[in-house]
């Protein structure tokens, strides 16, 4: 499947064809880690201004400028893989055929998670599983021009890793009593995403943009332009992505699409500077 996909790509961006196509279509399925940040840091982002896909669209048409890049999107906050299959907007959107399909699911979905996540309505693994393949089989494009946009992990200070979190733990009578929802330490969290991720993918033919893991690889370097805390919206979110970490994704998505580095890519000057857009693409590159 990975080969094939490449083959598109290269056909598509005209490596072996003399007339390539202008247009690049994709659409994103996914919530607020998809449509944060917004376009001005002052403003508070919203669902109907999805700000991802335009760093995207910069980054691929500064690195291809024979492309056109054409995207639609349904994201809404807190939506999961199980909201999307019941909401009309979204299935009718995956009965159009693109040149590429983002998928991503709430952010601790993926997971195996205690009873007090599911009395709160949330989500958990089954459905992830479950709803995950409905959507790709559900998809008129073809699972290899799927990308599985596997996320990160909430910040370190977040509540649901703190001690006195009452969902922290499962319960005595569940086989995993006593553990902890996220592994033994925190860094776990994003390495489970990205396994179930890896599953789902294995047992649909899609592919797996591995955002969570460069996250994770400027967490690790401890010293750099651009620091962890840099990535999310504000300290006391703790969870939605700055512009900083918003770019960082649309690298990691633009490899996943291209099979390339995106290391020069356009980026919005004020926002960030060189010496950071540079850190970001290279960092994307280390997946």
């Amino acid at each position: 499947m990975r080969y094939s996909f490449i083959i598109f790509l290269l056909f598509f961006c005209g490596c072996s064809s003399p007339s390539p196509k202008t247009n690049f279509s994709i659409l994103f399925v996914g919530n607020s880690y998809t449509y944060y940040p917004s376009a001005a840091d002052y403003v508070k982002p919203s669902s109907s201004n999805a700000y991802l896909p335009k760093i995207l669209k910069q980054i691929v048409e500064s690195k291809h400028p024979d492309l056109t890049v054409k995207f639609e999107y349904s994201t809404r906050g807190g939506f999961s893989f199980r909201d999307h299959n019941h909401h009309k907007a979204t299935m009718d959107l995956l009965q159009k055929e693109y040149d590429a399909v983002i998928l991503q699911g709430r952010s601790n979905e993926s997971f195996q998670l205690p009873r007090w996540f599911s009395e709160q309505g949330q989500p958990d693994q089954s459905d992830f599983f479950k709803y995950g393949l409905k959507l790709i089989r559900s998809s008129k494009t073809p699972p290899n021009r799927i990308i599985l946009y596997a996320n990160w992990a909430y910040h370190p200070s977040h509540d649901y890793f703190k001690d006195s979190f009452s969902g922290l733990r499962f319960s005595n009578n569940h086989q995993r009593a006593g553990e902890k929802w996220y592994g033994k330490q925190w860094t776990d969290a994003t390495v489970n995403i990205e396994s179930n991720y890896q599953k789902l993918a294995k047992s649909t033919g899609a592919r797996v943009a591995r955002v969570g893991q460069a996250w994770l690889h400027i967490y690790n370097q401890h010293q750099g332009p651009v620091q962890h805390d840099d990535l999310y919206w504000n300290l006391k979110d703790l969870s939605h992505p700055s512009y900083l970490g918003a770019y960082l994704t649309a690298c990691v998505l633009y490899r996943a699409l291209f099979s390339e580095s995106c290391e020069g890519a356009a980026y919005e000057v004020g926002r960030m500077d060189h010496t950071q857009a540079l850190h970001l693409q290279r960092t994307s590159d280390l997946n």
